[in-house]
């Protein structure tokens, strides 16, 4: 009797997610990177206007993200570029949320 041929080995999920983040950290890491110069900024205008007005400042950088981001979906050449747009886009605005209820310098 022949032996059986297995079939191909389906990957772990280890090495999903290593593939996922070996093909994309630099968009991971600008997207860090962004969100915390963001933050920062949001922090450094704490003396200089009101609270409404820098979650309101945050907020429309993460429009102007999300804006750019439908301006380019249909252009090919900003694949990539769209992911991480998006993405950066949802992250600003969760740490203005976030940083409106927590952070002392943007409440």
């Amino acid at each position: 009797m022949a032996p059986v041929a297995a079939g191909p080995v389906e990957p772990t999920w280890w090495e999903k997610t290593e593939k996922v983040l070996l093909d994309n950290w630099t968009g991971i890491l600008g997207a860090v990177v962004l969100v915390t110069g963001i933050g920062f900024l949001g922090v450094y205008t704490a003396l200089r206007v009101s609270a409404p007005l820098r979650f309101g400042m945050i907020t429309a950088f993460a429009a102007a993200l999300l804006g750019l981001h439908y301006f380019l979906k249909p252009k090919p050449f900003a694949a990539k570029l769209n992911v991480w747009l998006q993405s950066s886009a949802a992250a600003v605005f969760l740490f203005a949320c976030v940083g409106a209820v927590s952070v002392p310098g943007l409440q």
